[in-house]
């Protein structure tokens, strides 16, 4: 396949195999990622945590997460009273995928070109001091998104399907539950094979509405 019908073939999945890809594969899917990537001053500043297929207790962990936050916002925000129980299907994934993957802001050491920089201009980098993280989360997530895009190619490759998203609180005070997690998460996700993809033929007819806005719709020519 070319790269187009590669990245074409990827889908969102509802429930991975239970077999989980080679350890080996998903080590080469993130080194070839973290090859690609760039990053503003080479300083990558965040932490990828990966959650392998023992780690069943931090996925459950992580799910819990996810569900609880999407209750709050369907709850918080709904314009009627509404109370649900939490069991979105739609993260089910996180319990039970062979790999899960969180996100978060880290603090970075310069390299020696940075270094020199700092010793010898006085430049000052935000995601070398904690205190100062939160000034630097837009950057942060835009090159977590590039390192993301990358992973999926790659991850496409090998037949691996890669999910992703951003429903959990945001702030790390709401991390008690996953303490290996130490600053802001920005986004979560898993990696596996898929066995049913949300869009799949008992569903079809619900989907047949969803679908992107045309480019048109996105694109802004002057």
């Amino acid at each position: 396949m070319n790269l187009l019908e590669h990245l074409d073939s990827r889908k969102h999945v509802l429930i991975f195999e239970e077999t989980p890809p080679a350890k080996k594969d998903i080590q080469e899917i993130l080194w070839k990622a973290w090859k690609v990537t760039p990053s503003k001053q080479n300083f990558m500043p965040y932490e990828i945590t990966i959650l392998g297929p023992e780690a069943k207790d931090e996925k459950v962990a992580l799910w819990n997460l996810a569900r609880a936050n999407k209750k709050h916002v369907n709850e918080s925000h709904s314009a009627i009273p509404w109370k649900e129980d939490g069991d979105n299907p739609n993260y089910i994934y996180l319990r039970h995928a062979p790999y899960c993957f969180i996100f978060s802001q880290r603090v970075c050491k310069p390299n020696p070109y940075n270094q020199k920089k700092i010793d010898e201009l006085n430049d000052h980098y935000e995601q070398m001091h904690e205190s100062q993280l939160s000034d630097m989360v837009r950057t942060t997530a835009v090159e977590i998104g590039m390192f993301v895009a990358n992973l999926n190619i790659f991850a496409l490759e090998k037949g691996i399907q890669v999910n992703y998203n951003a429903c959990f609180p945001s702030k790390i005070e709401k991390w008690s539950t996953l303490p290996i997690i130490k600053y802001n998460p920005l986004l979560i996700g898993a990696m596996g094979y898929c066995e049913i993809p949300r869009r799949n033929p008992r569903i079809a007819k619900d989907l047949a509405d969803d679908y992107k806005p045309e480019l048109t719709e996105i694109l802004k020519w002057i």
